[in-house]
């Protein structure tokens, strides 16, 4: 029997989220997650993707998004690839993290989240081709 996989391409704008989130959460329960492991997996594809339309496409530009998501051997590998501005994150310090949550403004989380809800989350920035982030989660902790 073949792995689960999805594929999901469209322009990336704000509207798209609430469609992005509900084939996410419709894949995870068809690989069995559980209940709060979907709305982790949920979670960090909707801050992912907000961060490429926020950032990389920028309020004034719109661009292509593609959404890959398989299921193999127990591990979920989520990867959004963007054609947009490249992005090289480095590791948030403790007192980075602290000021994201004594701070009055409303962003800034979003890849806190993304760590938090998911088992390892990698960045792959080929300037003037693509940028790609890629999410595991497995199914069981060990």
């Amino acid at each position: 029997m073949a792995a689960p996989e999805m594929t999901i391409e469209m322009i990336g704008t704000l509207n798209h989220l609430g469609s992005i989130r509900d084939q996410i959460r419709g894949f995870a329960q068809r690989c069995r997650f559980s209940k709060e492991a979907i709305n982790e997996i949920e979670l960090a594809v909707d801050e992912a993707v907000a961060n490429v339309i926020l950032h990389a496409y920028a309020p004034a530009r719109e661009g292509l998004l593609e959404i890959r998501a398989k299921l193999d051997r127990g591990v979920l590998s989520i990867a959004i690839r963007d054609f947009g501005k490249s992005f090289k994150p480095r590791p948030l310090t403790a007192q980075e993290v602290k000021k994201i949550f004594t701070s009055r403004e409303s962003h800034g989380r979003g890849r806190y989240i993304m760590h938090q809800c998911m088992d390892s989350v990698t960045y792959i920035s080929l300037p003037k081709q693509y940028n790609e982030t890629v999410m595991v989660k497995k199914t069981t902790k060990k």
